[in-house]
């Protein structure tokens, strides 16, 4: 059974939703040609923000705007993260992997 938690993001109640085996090879694919965007540098997390578009349902308007914190979208990530324990750990170990790749060329 899929895991999910009701979150109250900015006066309005989204559902947070695990992500199944294929949302994840999806977003797997999609990283091949990844490019940062500005709250992947932001946050700092090691998965990017198509994770938490996916997971939330939410648009990129909604995160970035002249009205949202950066403290509103971290305790968004940290509950996209606590929805999503397993994929957040592979996302951890696959940027160590790609922090260690430059060394083991």
């Amino acid at each position: 059974m899929k895991k999910s938690e009701i979150y109250k993001f900015r006066g309005k109640e989204i559902t947070v939703k695990e992500l199944s085996t294929s949302q994840v090879v999806g977003v797997l694919d999609e990283l091949k040609d990844f490019q940062p965007h500005f709250l992947d540098v932001l946050m700092g997390d090691a998965f990017p923000l198509q994770v938490v578009l996916l997971a939330t349902g939410l648009k990129e308007e909604d995160l970035v705007n002249e009205d949202v914190t950066p403290s509103e979208i971290e305790d968004l990530y940290g509950v996209v993260r606590k929805v999503n324990p397993t994929l957040a750990a592979m996302a951890k170990r696959l940027a160590e992997t790609m922090k260690l790749q430059p060394m083991m060329s």
